[in-house]
């Protein structure tokens, strides 16, 4: 039959909905016992062939008929194994069993997914090893550089060695910086002392240093807490209720919707008369609960109603930072400046914002004022980290009277003491100084941390965390009995079907939905969904981690290709009279894998006709789940990539993908509004148990479509088979294992690709059952297609 064989597999190619016959033939060289074929299709489905047991002559063949089929685009692996049975009884010297195993893959290809298949076969590379050519300025490929593997930002320095000196006892080293990060390239400049001895062809072996900039700015912090009284801030046991307006002060909103919920007003009431000092004020609650709306409008008050006040308003990412600048411009266009670092790159900064922050347009560099016209800001909006260029200007202890840190479960506390540490100070007269307000949820992203021992002394939990659990802290307890933490119940965000799952998961069932009915409700009624007013599609695809050149990234060419399916259905121009098309800027599209989101821009923006031609596609974000932290889009589509359980710990080491990752899918699936698409391989995601229930309650609610849904999700049976093949498996890096594709074998009837033998069928007993067995040496048999 039409096959190929690539990195140990026989690889099928199927046409939907026709069959193909794979023959597989199994050639005895001499008399030994006879094989039992067992054809194993994903999810550890056995097909037991019906051969008789005989003792057959040497040199006689048994061939073995595969039927595939498939109405379904996919990659579905099966393993199909002989096992022969030698004449000997249990126990005696002729017993034994020997397995001869063909890994087999059926793929059925859509005509996108066919155009986003690897370019190059994936090489595995070891960056510091790999000579390469420098001058005054290079710009080389560095492989994982955008996932960061390695972390690489401008400013970094790195050395450089002549690969011909390598072995030399004092070979000379040079040092050089980073001057750009592009994608996954990094443009390098070196001193004269290298451009001396620099000829075309001089090749170089190149290390790439830690960037250890973030860690200094944190120890410093912590040296300042301890020199400043911040004590009572940061272990607070009471307020001393000294308020910095009268407490029957009216607040006229900026935002008039924040008016019909008492908690958001309730807390920007606290915020402006600073009654909770010096305990910090914290904001709580879940995802599309108003946290950033409610910090934005306080800041405004204070603003409009306390003259003398100077705020440094923070956030742990560029894009949270971003996002509070944009919001605030709005109504304070002349008082708040964006200080960004130099390391960031202008063309991720948005237009609207580069007006109000430190990019200078015709010296094409970002510049740094002076402290003294900084200091006449009202506001200053910076990461958590930049804000220790304010501290080693030496602002004064007393300018700031409010710090405000956005997305403060995002950040390791030390990363949160930089923005206070030397900028803030509790005082012992009657005004206990400053006001310190956190916003965030510490069930959404957490800190980022890659280190076992910073796990094992308490730096997963951040300062916002510490300050609200009771089980971290006592001090949490006192907090919420005093009134200093509100709890926001009242998502206005999402449609109450989209919320279900993460309110019973994660917040115990107290979300209560307001959102516009309207807005809620736009797409309960379109006509992509399986059931009509169930607005969550999961869309099952059995696809494969795909990679390609020297990206260690994952891409997954179906997925991408089912994504791009549904963007179309979503933009195109309605033929529906008054209907009008929905904007690219309100649907937003997150995979938690660069290369996979390369690819999907690739699609909307190259490969796909109908697409690439709207004027605005640009303004459709495709990003990570960090990216999309604290924001909101009508429609959001999911593709979480990973098709393979050999990768899963590959994604734990570095902190990728959905899988045993609560927080990351708490933030995915709750940043949608009216209408959320995911896009994955049901089987493997039903091995994480926040995944699985999300599944099933796709499923018991008509949302589920796709390939066929896996009847069980049990992730010991694929363990015990991936665990029993793995000494018969070559070790590839690109192959998905065999637990890795569909939950279902038997006939062709279900829809799935199925590996049946031509033969009258009769149950036989499985491997290590007893009967009569005997090993065949691997030289004196062979498997021949």
């Amino acid at each position: 039959g039409p096959h190929e064989a690539r990195d140990g597999q026989l690889l099928i190619r199927l046409d939907l909905n026709r069959k193909e016959v794979l023959t597989l033939r199994l050639l005895l060289l001499c008399r030994w016992g006879v094989p039992l074929p067992w054809a194993v299709a994903a999810g550890g489905v056995s097909l037991p062939g019906p051969l008789s047991r005989c003792c057959p002559p040497s040199g006689e063949c048994y061939e073995l008929h595969v039927h595939c089929k498939t109405g379904f685009v996919g990659y579905f692996p099966a393993t199909v194994l002989w096992e022969l049975l030698g004449p000997g009884e249990p126990g005696s010297e002729g017993a034994g069993t020997f397995y001869i195993a063909r890994f087999l893959a059926a793929v059925a290809h859509s005509p996108l997914a066919a155009q986003l298949k690897p370019t190059t076969p994936f090489k595995r590379t070891r960056i510091s090893g790999n000579p390469v050519k420098l001058a005054c300025v290079h710009t080389p490929q560095v492989p994982g550089v955008t996932e960061s593997r390695p972390s690489v930002l401008r400013g970094d320095h790195l050395f450089a060695l002549l690969s011909s000196e390598t072995h030399h006892e004092d070979p000379v080293t040079y040092k050089g910086f980073v001057h750009k990060v592009e994608l996954d390239r990094v443009k390098l400049s070196f001193s004269t002392s290298l451009l001396s001895r620099f000829v075309d062809g001089l090749t170089f072996k190149v290390n790439f240093t830690f960037n250890r900039q973030p860690l200094r700015v944190q120890h410093r912090a912590l040296e300042l807490t301890g020199r400043w009284p911040l004590w009572p801030m940061l272990f607070p046991v009471a307020s001393r209720g000294v308020p910095l307006l009268p407490s029957d002060v009216k607040l006229k909103l900026y935002d008039r919707s924040l008016e019909s919920n008492p908690e958001q007003l309730q807390a920007m009431k606290y915020i402006v008369t600073g009654t909770t000092r010096p305990a910090p004020y914290i904001i709580f609650g879940p995802p599309g609960t108003g946290k950033t709306v409610t910090l934005v409008e306080a800041i405004k008050q204070v603003v409009k109603h306390l003259p003398k006040a100077h705020i440094l308003a923070c956030a742990p990412s560029n894009s949270g930072a971003d996002l509070l600048c944009q919001r605030l411009r709005v109504h304070l266009p002349s008082s708040i400046y964006r200080l960004l670092a130099p390391s960031r790159d202008i063309r991720m900064v948005p237009e609207d914002i580069k007006p109000c922050c430190n990019w200078d347009a015709k010296k094409g560099d970002y510049v740094f004022p002076a402290k003294k016209k900084l200091q006449e800001y009202r506001v200053l909006i910076t990461t958590l980290i930049t804000a220790s260029r304010l501290v080693s200007a030496q602002f004064p202890i007393d300018h700031f009277t409010h710090i405000f840190i956005d997305e403060a479960g995002h950040s390791m506390e030390p990363e949160s003491l930089v923005a206070i540490a030397g900028l803030m100070e509790v005082k012992e007269t009657d005004n206990p100084g400053g006001q310190l307000v956190l916003a965030g949820d510490p069930r959404q992203l957490g800190p980022v941390l890659r280190s076992p021992l910073t796990q094992k002394h308490g730096l997963g939990y951040s300062l916002l965390e510490r300050l609200v659990a009771p089980s971290c802290s006592p001090v949490a307890q006192r907090l919420w009995d005093a009134g200093k933490v509100i709890f926001l119940l009242l998502p206005p965000r999402s449609h109450p079907t989209i919320l279900d799952i993460p309110n019973r998961l994660y917040y115990e069932g107290e979300l209560q939905a307001c959102a516009d009915v309207v807005d809620r409700e736009r797409f309960c009624r379109w006509e992509g969904l399986p059931r009509q007013g169930f607005p969550i599609i999961f869309h099952g695809v059995m696809g494969k981690d795909e990679r390609e050149g020297n990206s260690p990234s994952f891409f997954n060419p179906e997925e991408a290709a089912t994504v791009t399916s549904y963007l179309k259905l979503l933009l195109a121009p309605s033929s529906k009279k008054g209907k009008a098309r929905l904007s690219p800027r309100s649907v937003g599209v997150i995979s938690p894998y660069r290369k996979q989101v390369e690819k999907i821009r690739h699609c909307i923006t190259k490969l796909d006709k109908e697409l690439r031609g709207l004027d605005d596609i640009k303004d459709l974000k495709v990003g990570s789940v960090e990216e999309f932290q604290g924001q909101e889009r009508s429609v959001i589509l999911i593709s979480t990539v990973r098709s393979s359980q050999s990768f899963v710990q590959l994604d734990l080491d570095f902190n990728l993908g959905f899988l045993k990752n609560p927080k990351r899918f708490n933030v995915a699936v709750t940043r949608a509004k009216a209408l959320l698409i995911v896009v994955g391989n049901p089987l493997l995601l039903g091995h994480d148990p926040d995944w699985k229930v999300f599944l099933e309650f796709c499923k018991e609610n008509g949302g589920y479509t796709g390939c066929p849904f896996p009847d069980k999700l049990d992730l010991q049976q694929g363990q015990n088979l991936l665990h029993g093949l793995s000494k018969l498996r070559p070790s590839t890096s690109g192959m998905a294992g065999p637990g890795s594709g569909s939950a279902r074998g038997g006939g062709e009837e279900d829809g799935l690709t199925s590996f049946l033998s031509r033969a009258p069928k009769s149950r036989l007993p499985p491997p290590g059952a007893g009967g009569r067995r005997w090993p065949v040496p691997a030289s004196r048999a062979r498997v021949e297609e």
